[in-house]
């Protein structure tokens, strides 16, 4: 493997994964390229949300938001280590999976990296989460991290002794 996609939510397990990544990538002596991508229906609702008379700058979200993305993961990346390894930052807008795996393919990436699918929000009730949907639709591999704490749920769960 000569290039790995990272794809990153900022969820509770974003510093893992990212340190996961890191660490995977410097074992293959790969290139890795960090993926965040804000998601268009926020961006519209924001939109919508202002034009309705209420208190929020819409033209200012997108930038804010990228801003904010951008130094979330440059932080975060920092505080992992690993400066051998060769990597960069790609901030896209529109919808997740979609966007990840239009990226994998244009930088033609061996494996894409995604964490694991949770139920916390109201979001993935209704629909496949993202990472089900880069699992579902990927032309590359796919690797899926998992946090100690989840591992250790999922194997109580398979109840092996």
């Amino acid at each position: 493997m000569k290039k790995i996609i990272a794809a990153i939510d900022f969820k509770d397990t974003s510093q893992e994964l990212c340190y996961f990544a890191l660490d995977f990538a410097s074992k293959l002596n790969a290139e890795l390229i960090f993926v965040t991508v804000l998601n268009d229906w926020d961006v519209a609702a924001v939109g919508k949300i202002s034009s309705m008379g209420y208190k929020v700058d819409g033209d200012h979200y997108s930038e804010d938001i990228e801003h904010d993305s951008i130094e979330k993961i440059k932080n975060i990346i920092k505080e992992c280590g690993f400066p051998e390894v060769e990597k960069k930052l790609v901030l896209k807008s529109g919808r997740p999976a979609k966007e990840v795996l239009t990226l994998a393919v244009k930088e033609k990436a061996d494996a894409v990296i995604v964490g694991e699918k949770t139920h916390k929000d109201l979001e993935h009730t209704f629909e496949i989460s993202v990472s089900g949907r880069i699992y579902k639709k990927s032309p590359i591999t796919v690797i899926s991290f998992r946090t100690k704490q989840y591992s250790e749920k999922l194997k109580k769960k398979l109840n092996i002794h």
